[in-house]
């Protein structure tokens, strides 16, 4: 039975334009006896030009993009095409500057977007532009609005007109928050993934569970994923959504706390990482099999392939364990740690043939 999302404040239903059959309740992990084993043909030492801590990484305009969240929290964009590193302090109390910030996902060709998480101020840096220009500044674009009961909204996702988000929340109905550039107006839908495990944990407490989901786009369908839950829902041409394809494999273990947090358990399983890469043909994901308490650094040691009808493609055993990742849809730049964080480079062009 097709499930349909109600907009927040005006409900109405969502008519689907696709013509293709819709699945849900696909909950059967991939099995990870058959993945294929891979090693990688390069790497980068990070340390060498300067890079000592990134937390993320992003592919954008022949650039890798680096986010680091200790120390001087300073973003480093690398030219593949000649190995020049440009440092940009952007955490401060300057003008332009920001108190916290995420490295907004999306599918522009030559502008990396990043937001202040607090003051909701969304800015860019044009890639052309740094590349001729190493001394150029961010440029201010817009603030998203909050609402009455919104802790955070995080784990942004960008297409032309829209930003999806989740967060955490005091109160309200729904889960998705999504922002319109153009009528500048805030909006929510959508229910939290079902699991008994969750049926009577209070509004907060799902909010919180699933406010880190990763997200990508083709600008077509949007893909969410979190731990054990991958879910795919189509974008028609005003930015409705509406569920094509659940995957809730299965939710961490958990502790719900009576003031309504809760905390990972250290046997829980890593599952999906906090990190989805994707390009025109397929979605990209790091996945662990490994407890919270066996892998407290975070590498993956798994890389699981999908297709934008949400259909497993190849799962892959990672030599190097990775625990951040971004892809150009021939080569994947993985950040692992070791002594200190390096990325490697995985060949994906003939592992990934039609």
């Amino acid at each position: 039975m097709k499930r349909v999302l109600a907009f927040f404040p005006i409900s109405f239903f969502i008519l689907s334009s696709c013509q293709q059959e819709k699945t849900l309740g696909d909950n059967e992990l991939p099995d990870l006896s058959k993945a294929q084993s891979i090693a990688p043909n390069d790497s980068i030492d990070l340390e060498s030009i300067g890079i000592f801590n990134p937390m993320e990484i992003r592919f954008c305009d022949d650039f890798l993009v680096f986010g680091t969240t200790t120390g001087k929290q300073e973003v480093h964009f690398v030219d593949l095409r000649n190995m020049s590193v440009t440092e940009k302090i952007i955490v401060g109390s300057g003008p332009n500057e920001v108190s916290d910030y995420e490295i907004i996902l999306g599918n522009n060709e030559n502008t990396i977007s990043y937001m202040d998480i607090n003051k909701m101020d969304v800015y860019s840096f044009n890639l052309d532009s740094l590349r001729d220009n190493p001394t150029m500044g961010q440029k201010w674009l817009y603030r998203v609005p909050k609402k009455k009961g919104i802790v955070l909204l995080q784990t942004a996702l960008e297409t032309a007109r829209y930003m999806y988000f989740t967060g955490v929340y005091l109160d309200g109905e729904h889960w998705i928050y999504c922002y319109d550039k153009q009528t500048q107006e805030l909006s929510s839908f959508g229910d939290f993934p079902a699991y008994e495990e969750l049926a009577n944990a209070e509004y907060m407490t799902k909010s919180m569970v699933f406010a880190t989901m990763v997200k990508a786009t083709n600008g077509k369908r949007l893909v969410l994923c979190h731990y054990g839950t991958l879910d795919y829902y189509d974008i028609d041409e005003n930015g409705e959504l509406e569920v094509f394809r659940e995957h809730h494999y299965y939710l961490p273990d958990i502790t719900i706390y009576p003031n309504g947090t809760f905390a990972y358990k250290s046997k829980s399983k890593r599952g999906f990482n906090y990190v989805i890469s994707s390009d025109e043909k397929y979605v990209y994901l790091l996945y662990s099999d490994k407890s919270i308490r066996e892998n407290p650094e975070c590498n993956s040691e798994y890389l699981f392939v999908y297709d934008w009808d949400g259909n497993p493609v190849k799962q892959y055993s990672l030599e190097k364990p990775l625990y951040n990742l971004a892809v150009n849809g021939i080569t994947l730049y993985g950040l692992s740690r070791e002594v200190e964080p390096i990325v490697y480079i995985y060949d994906l062009k003939d592992l990934l043939k039609d």
